[in-house]
């Protein structure tokens, strides 16, 4: 097995388990009235949740490092705004000002750096480019439901996004380009 196709099946098995526990354990303590009583009631997993998501930023790097080094960089400078603010999650809960952080700013860098990834590589497998389209455009969906604060495009566009991400990082532990 390659470097990349380590890395990338890596981060395909990683933000599959992220998108679990999103719907398991995060959701709840991030929606409704209840979600500060949520989240003290169930430490343990929201804070082991966030955890799986810091490593998929790592993970999410540590790919776009093996296709282009301006897009990890892009991709890094996400994943510092991302696990900083995972850590504000962890320790205070909620806040409208984390949801702007994440959802708009490190979701915003990691569609900018797979943006920059495609347009540059332009070797990439076809599927791998479409479903790669889909991953950007969805991501940056994602971006303006949180920026705007409109829940149903943040919920769907979330529910697009990361199974196409996992998708294209299988793809991407295949390509030989």
């Amino acid at each position: 097995m390659t470097r990349r196709a380590a890395i990338a099946y890596t981060c395909a098995i990683v933000h599959a388990i992220a998108i679990v526990v999103m719907a398991l354990f995060l959701a709840p303590g991030l929606t409704g009235a209840n979600a500060s009583e949520y989240v003290a009631a169930h430490r343990a997993a929201w804070t082991s949740s966030w955890l799986v998501w810091q490593l998929a930023a790592v993970t999410l790097v540590a790919l776009y490092a093996t296709f282009s080094r301006t897009a990890a960089v892009i991709g890094a400078l996400g994943a510092s705004i991302d696990i900083t603010s995972e850590w504000h999650y962890i320790l205070s809960g909620p806040s409208r000002g984390l949801e702007i952080a994440v959802g708009v700013f490190a979701n915003g860098f990691y569609s900018a750096g797979l943006l920059l990834l495609l347009v540059r590589r332009r070797d990439l497998p076809p599927l791998m480019q479409r479903i790669g389209w889909l991953v950007v455009a969805s991501g940056f969906a994602m971006s303006a439901g949180s920026a705007f604060s409109v829940p149903w495009l943040e919920i769907a566009s979330t529910g697009v996004l990361f199974p196409l991400f996992v998708i294209w990082a299988i793809l991407a532990a295949r390509c030989d380009a």
